[in-house]
C-alpha cells in the first residue's frame, strides 16, 4: 500500500502526460489488475481530466506473468486513442492481441506499417514511483541524454560490460537494431515506457562472450543471496551458477531439452534512479534505467508455453561502446558534458540533477 498522496505525484503525472504524447480529447484506457497501485491511477486520472483527456480504468483479476489479457479488455482497447498497460500488467499484455485494437484517430506505427495504431504505454507505476526522482526527472534533459547515447550506439559495433564482482562480457551488435530508445514522446513506433531511460543494444543479433554476474531478476523480491553467474560462449550459457535461481534455470534447460541462450543486453542512462526505488519494485523496472541489464532464455520464444525468459540488472556496471567509456560504475560520462549540464541548469543545480548516487527518494 502506498503512503504517498496525490500531491506528491503531481510532477510525475505531468512528466507521464508529456512523455506519452496525450492530448486534450484523447480517450486513455488504463489496463490494470488488482495489484496495480490505486493512488497512481487516481493521480493520473485527475491529471488527464485537467488537460481535457478522458481516462478509463479497466481493472482485471490478478494476471499471472505471461498469461493472456481477457478478451473483454482487448475489446475495450479498440475504442481508445491510448492504451496504458499499468504495472505489472504490461509484462502480460505485451504478449497477446492488445495492439491489434485499432482506432482511426491514433498515431501511425512505422514498426508495423498499420495505420490507426493506438499509442501504447508501458506504465511502470509501482507504489511510490510517481513521487520519486526517477519519474520526476525533467523529460527534456533525459531526451537530450538519450539522443547523445543513441548517436554513440549507432556508430558502434561492440559493447563491453564490466563490474567489480567480475562481470566482463563483450558482444558485437547490429546498430540498426537498437530497441527501447526514447528521444521524444511515444517512441519507438507509437509506444513508450514511463518512467524510462534505457538503451536496448543486443537482442541476439551479434555474438556475446564472457562472464556475467546478475544481482537480481524480474519477479524476485530483493536481491540474490548469492549472485547468479553465467559464462557465455557464442550466445550460449555454458555455466550457470548461483543458488536456487540457477538451479531453476538448469531445470528448465532439462525440461525443454535445449541450452540456455544469452539473448539480451540493455543499459540504463537515467542519471537519478535511487537504489531503493528499484529494490522496492519486485519487477525492478527502475534498474533497467540505472545499470547494465542482461537476459537469457530457454526454449522457443521469450516467455510462453514453449519457453521461459529471465532478465535482471548487474549492479555497479561500467559500459564501453567500442573503446569509448559511456558509463563508469553506474555514472554516465555524459553528466560532465557542458551541453548536458547547460540543459540541466534550467531545472536546478546540475550537480544534484546529474548525480547518480543519492539517498533521496
Amino acid at each position: 500500500m502506498s503512503n504517498y498522496q496525490i500531491d506528491d505525484m503531481v510532477q510525475g503525472v505531468k512528466n507521464f502526460i508529456e512523455a506519452t504524447g496525450i492530448h486534450d480529447g484523447d480517450k486513455v484506457l488504463f489496463l490494470a489488475d488488482t495489484r496495480s497501485d490505486q493512488a497512481s491511477l487516481q493521480a493520473c486520472a485527475l491529471g488527464l481530466k485537467m488537460i481535457g483527456a478522458k481516462p478509463i480504468v479497466f481493472t482485471m483479476d490478478r494476471l499471472a506473468r505471461y498469461s493472456r489479457v481477457p478478451d473483454e479488455a482487448i475489446g475495450a482497447a479498440a475504442h481508445t486513442d491510448v492504451i496504458v498497460l499499468t504495472w505489472p500488467v504490461f509484462i502480460t499484455a505485451g504478449l497477446n492481441a492488445v495492439r491489434n485494437a485499432r482506432t482511426p484517430t491514433s498515431d501511425f506505427d512505422p514498426s508495423t506499417a498499420v495505420p490507426g495504431q493506438p499509442k501504447l504505454v508501458y506504465f511502470e507505476c509501482a507504489p511510490g514511483i510517481l513521487a520519486s526522482s526517477y519519474a520526476q526527472f525533467p523529460n527534456e534533459l533525459l531526451w537530450a541524454i538519450a539522443k547523445r547515447i543513441k548517436e554513440i550506439a549507432l556508430k558502434g559495433k561492440k559493447i563491453r560490460v564490466t563490474c567489480p564482482r567480475g562481470t566482463d562480457l563483450v558482444s558485437t551488435y547490429d546498430s540498426s537494431k537498437l530497441f527501447a530508445m526514447q528521444t521524444r514522446p511515444v517512441e519507438p513506433g507509437g509506444r513508450c515506457h514511463f518512467p524510462w531511460g534505457r538503451c536496448g543494444i543486443f537482442h541476439g543479433a551479434g555474438e556475446a562472450n564472457g562472464v556475467v554476474y546478475l544481482d537480481t531478476a524480474q519477479g524476485v523480491d530483493g536481491v540474490f543471496e548469492e549472485p547468479m553467474r553465467w559464462v557465455v560462449e557464442k550466445n550460449v550459457i555454458v555455466e550457470c551458477e548461483g543458488g536456487e535461481i540457477a538451479q531453476h534455470m538448469k531445470k528448465l534447460e532439462r525440461q525443454y531439452k535445449q541450452p540456455i541462450h544469452f539473448c539480451e543486453i540493455m543499459f540504463g542512462f537515467h542519471p537519478h534512479v535511487p537504489q531503493k526505488v528499484g529494490l522496492d519494485d519486485y519487477m525492478h523496472w527502475a534498474f533497467n534505467s540505472k545499470w547494465a541489464w542482461f537476459g537469457i532464455r530457454v526454449g522457443e520464444g521469450l516467455a510462453n508455453a514453449r519457453g521461459q525468459h529471465l532478465d535482471g540488472p548487474c549492479f555497479w556496471s561500467s559500459v564501453y561502446i567500442d573503446d569509448q567509456l559511456v558509463m563508469e560504475r553506474g555514472r554516465l560520462t555524459l553528466c560532465d558534458d557542458p551541453e548536458i549540464r547547460e540543459i540541466a541548469s534550467k531545472y536546478g543545480d546540475p550537480d544534484d540533477l546529474l548525480e547518480h548516487i543519492t539517498h533521496a527518494q
